[in-house]
């Protein structure tokens, strides 16, 4: 994979994450779950996946924790 199609992907990634929080990560609060979802659902509804500089703003407030798979380019 190229560098630009990597940073697509991880930009989806990054929104599909905020907009479907897992219920499985004990740090992340109601507020948190649901200031993620509100910050990320028009991104997710309306498909506009690049440059989500606001999710990585709210992500440093209330960090996501993301399952890896072992064969991640991460």
């Amino acid at each position: 994979m190229n560098d630009r199609i990597r940073r697509k992907v991880r930009n989806f990634q990054q929104v599909l994450h905020a907009a479907y929080p897992t219920v499985t990560d004990p740090r992340l609060t109601k507020l948190g779950r649901r200031a993620l979802r509100s910050v990320a659902s028009w991104r997710y509804a309306t498909g506009i996946y690049d440059f989500p500089i606001e999710l990585k703003v709210i992500n440093k407030l209330f960090p996501i924790a993301v399952p890896r798979s072992k064969d991640s380019d991460a």
